[in-house]
């Protein structure tokens, strides 16, 4: 099921490092106290994620040693290390780490980085919680634990931190170990492949720099483990096979587990066999009563991972289902300090370390103003304070004209907030609502799905929506109606980010099951409020795109909870929503209308997978093989409409496939074949590829490398990351050694010059060529 999407944000790697520079000098003028604290902790986010980017820009397929990605985890460890020291009030040591990561950051003038890079959002920073004071503690807990091994100059360790957020980590853990005498290497790695067989991949000189070091600890940074622990694990296997003993592994994810609730077989049976240094959220924060502190509380009531729902809704038999991973930690001050009466209470709720809690309290403070949310008092360590509202959560029969007025003034309100960038493109979402109702009804839902997918209307206005519409995310209170869970659903990680605002009122309509003449009062009274004339004819499609993503997530959570005991209730509680929302889903499908744009005889297929020159593209610069620069290379004829009667719901996925040798003859960087080929999936498909989707290979041919078609192992990557098996594969190529490749790989074939014909070849056409 599709249910995430990727946080990124492009921009020019100079740009970002003056960023951190002028962030870094606003620091250091700061004294001691709160403000510089929580100042450096965004400090340190910010130079891990831009030291993670610029690493994925210079290592899209298999992790070096390169200067640039040295001097940037040098001002990563330096900040980390203000940040360990201010920690523990050791003011005297934060501002040297201060100096030292303004001396790294002055040295990166002149090193060559990546023109543009992606900074990703590390999602445990920005969603869930994880904390590097979790990090610090951690560390600190092992090497305690081995001080008794210790004699001058201490013990060694490898530290692996996998990106995004483990660039940041990796360097809490080493900034601690530095400080005690270790003797380290840090690097960082990102695991490849399917979601659940991801593993890093290590240059030679990167192994080579590992296997020195085989004698010392090797300590692997993430804050995982996800669903299936094969990032974690990929990498501790990519270890051993380096020669690197089980026993001198060591994991620092956020969270312990004995691991048989992971997906992946293979981390399922090693977990239990591996060290786990966890230094747990409660214990650094709550047990301590540092939390509380400082947000003035006297005592805190938990009322995360759906222990809300004891305390606002009697009846167990009335909660709504709750996956309790995804849950924002909140906590109730059920007792305020500091000279506040005793029931003037507060609810402290997880909004963000850094920038990310910065722009929570922005949103709170603009809803607020308008009566939708409670009075935001403050952020501090990453959690807004609010003032608690006492009401009742909603039904979906609690539905009223008042409720239907309401919800409309809320979504004029929030649509006037300011514009975003959108999340999610109108492909993207066309791609989930296809996939996931082929997945959860069957195939031929499936191509109804996208035929009404591409007969949609769409807007070009896109907010920061709420993104949670649900029935009991709406409280009655003495004063009127109050949203809340307001702040972030709307900019998560989870589709579709910021979009239409359509798509909350479609949202609704669905969940408080509005007939044809509520959800016309719905549509009526947003429009009068907020002037936007065309929602109406865009709500069809969204409802179809909420009902799919509805049904990917709930489904995905029952599967999720299904395995845990403590969790049965709620894994039932998803299966119910699991069937509603698809019943709702072929409802409106058979309500959609059709895209004429749709052609029947296409053969379907999983993945389609193209060679690139004299398949998708060719060069007009003539005896050129290959384009070396952006103004090289045109769509080959034909393209654009073979690939519409390809892209059916049951084929949604791409890939390339290309031989770069001219990369190995010095002709072109495979920086530069790399960007050539992203800007060739975004012409001719019409979509970005995920860097895993695009594989070359740069050797010679003379080199005898096991990745140049004719050999398969490009299509069988791109096969392993979309999950896709060989009889769901078309491969399309313009050469025999194409053509050979496919048939090693064991999948379909066909000619360029076929497929890209006035006719869409049928499947025993394809069968014969195979």
């Amino acid at each position: 099921m599709i249910v995430y999407r990727n946080e990124t944000r492009c921009t020019a790697s100079h740009a970002a490092l003056a960023e951190l520079r002028e962030s870094l000098g606003s620091a250091r003028s700061l004294g001691a106290g709160p403000a510089r604290y929580d100042r450096l902790i965004a400090l340190l986010i910010d130079g891990g994620a831009l030291e993670s980017a610029v690493a994925d820009a210079l290592c899209p397929e298999i992790d070096r040693v390169l200067p640039p990605m040295a001097a940037l985890h040098r001002v990563t460890r330096a900040l980390a290390g203000a940040a360990w020291c201010a920690w523990r009030g050791i003011e005297h040591d934060v501002r040297g780490h201060l100096d030292h990561a303004a001396d790294a950051l002055s040295g990166l003038e002149r090193a060559e980085l990546p023109s543009e890079v992606a900074l990703a959002v590390p999602e445990g920073f920005a969603h869930y919680a994880v904390y590097p004071e979790c990090y610090f503690e951690a560390a600190a807990r092992l090497e305690a634990e081995h001080g008794a091994e210790r004699d001058a100059p201490g013990p060694m360790a490898t530290c692996l931190g996998l990106r995004t957020i483990g660039a940041t980590l990796v360097a809490c853990v080493t900034a601690v170990l530095a400080e005690r005498g270790w003797q380290l290497a840090s690097f960082t790695v990102r695991p490849r492949g399917h979601p659940f067989d991801r593993r890093p991949r290590f240059a030679s000189e990167l192994a080579a720099a590992l296997r020195e070091r085989l004698a010392g600890w090797f300590l692997v940074v993430d804050e995982g483990p996800g669903l299936s622990g094969s990032s974690l694990d990929g990498t501790v296997d990519a270890l051993v096979q380096l020669g690197v003993p089980e026993e001198r592994i060591a994991l620092f994810p956020s969270w312990c587990t004995d691991g048989s609730a992971l997906r992946s077989a293979r981390a399922r049976d090693r977990w239990p066999r591996l060290r786990q240094t966890v230094i747990p959220f409660e214990n650094v924060w709550l047990e301590s009563g540092r939390l509380a502190r400082a947000c003035g509380a006297a005592a805190l009531e938990d009322l995360s991972a759906g222990a809300w729902r004891r305390r606002l809704i009697p009846d167990a038999r009335d909660w709504p289902a709750v996956q309790p991973q995804h849950e924002r930690r909140k906590y109730l001050d059920i007792a305020s300090a500091g000279g506040g009466k005793v029931g003037a209470r507060h609810l402290l709720r997880f909004a963000g370390l850094g920038r990310f809690g910065a722009r929570r309290l922005e949103r709170a403070q603009a809803l607020s103003a308008m009566g939708w949310s409670p009075e935001p008092l403050g952020v501090a360590h990453g959690f807004l304070c609010t003032r608690w509202v006492e009401g009742t959560p909603l039904a979906a029969a609690d539905v009223t004209s008042h409720l239907i007025a309401a919800i409309a003034r809320y979504a004029a309100d929030v649509r006037a907030l300011a514009p975003a960038e959108p999340g999610a493109s109108r492909e993207a979402l066309a791609e989930m609502a296809a996939f996931n109702a082929a997945r959860a009804l069957g195939d031929e839902w499936g191509e109804r799905a996208h035929r009404a997918m591409g007969a949609a209307r769409w807007s070009d206005h896109a907010c920061i929506i709420d993104g949670r519409m649900l029935p009991h995310e709406w409280l009655r209170t003495p004063h009127g109606y109050m949203k809340t869970d307001a702040l972030d659903h709307g900019d998560d990680h989870f589709m579709p980010g910021p979009q239409d605002i359509a798509w909350d009122l479609a949202a609704a309509a669905v969940e408080f099951a509005l007939d044809a003449d509520g959800e016309r009062a719905l549509v009526d009274a947003y429009a009068r409020h907020s002037g936007d004339r065309g929602t109406a004819e865009r709500l069809p499609a969204y409802r179809l795109a909420y009902l799919a993503f509805r049904v990917g997530y709930c489904t995905l959570a029952a599967e999720a909870l299904g395995s845990i005991s403590s969790a049965a209730a709620d894994a039932e509680r998803f299966r119910a929503a699991t069937a509603r929302y698809a019943a709702a889903l072929r409802d409106a499908l058979c309500r959609a209308p059709a895209s004429d744009r749709h052609r029947g005889g296409a053969p379907r297929y999983d993945l389609v997978i193209f060679d690139a020159d004299g398949t998708l593209r060719r060069t007009t610069v003539a005896g050129q093989p290959c384009p070396f620069d952006d103004g090289d290379w045109e769509l080959r004829p034909g393209v654009p409409d073979a690939i519409r009667r390809l892209a059916t719901p049951v084929a949604p996925r791409f890939g390339i496939a290309s031989n770069q040798d001219r990369i190995a003859y010095g002709q072109l960087t495979l920086a530069r074949a790399r960007r050539l080929l992203r800007a060739l999936a975004r012409e001719a498909l019409g979509r970005a590829l995920p860097d895993d989707a695009i594989q070359l290979c740069p050797h010679a041919d003379e080199a005898g490398c096991s990745c140049r078609k004719p050999a398969p192992a490009m299509l069988e990557r791109i096969m392993a990351f979309w999950g896709v098996p060989p009889e769901r594969t078309l491969f399309v190529g313009d050469a025999e050694t194409d053509r050979e490749a496919a048939r090693r790989a064991g999948i379909d074939f066909i000619w360029a010059d076929d497929l890209f014909g006035t006719t869409m070849p049928d499947a025993p056409a394809l069968a014969q060529q195979t």
